[in-house]
């Protein structure tokens, strides 16, 4: 395994992207709709951070144990991406190696990785793309 390998031989390049206007039910089509889990949160082309599955179980999950009586109406009306996205910390380069990210994911306890170039969203990299990599190249 080359662990010299640059981030932009492995990360992912077709992206989903939501922005802070979204809503819950458009967030979770993309789930649905596109299979993925971690979806980077954008102001234009720039990241401000991402969002995950669990984090919106945990959002639903917070407002049933509030209220009995949920609808779909009232999670909308409650509902702000900004407000259980994980907001960006850091980004890694596209240049960056397979090593740096490793060394970023272990120490960071996240699952995935914004790659960014000129402070612009040009790739994610998983914990998941990072197995498969090791994986195939071992």
């Amino acid at each position: 395994m080359n662990k010299n390998t640059h981030l932009s031989e492995i990360m992912t390049t077709n992206l989903v992207v939501a922005n802070k206007h979204n809503s819950l039910s458009q967030l979770a089509e993309f789930f649905t709709n596109f299979g993925v889990h971690h979806i980077p949160v954008t102001d234009g082309s720039v990241p401000i951070g991402i969002v995950s599955v669990s984090d919106m179980v945990r959002f639903i999950s917070g407002k049933m144990a509030e209220n009995k009586f949920l609808s779909l109406s009232s999670l909308e009306q409650d509902f702000k991406i900004e407000s259980i996205m994980t907001k960006l910390v850091f980004t890694l380069s596209k240049t960056d190696t397979v090593k740096k990210a490793l060394e970023t994911l272990s120490e960071s306890g996240f699952q995935s990785l914004l790659i960014t170039e000129n402070g612009n969203l040009v790739g994610l990299v998983t914990l998941k793309d990072l197995v498969r990599f090791t994986n195939n190249n071992w």
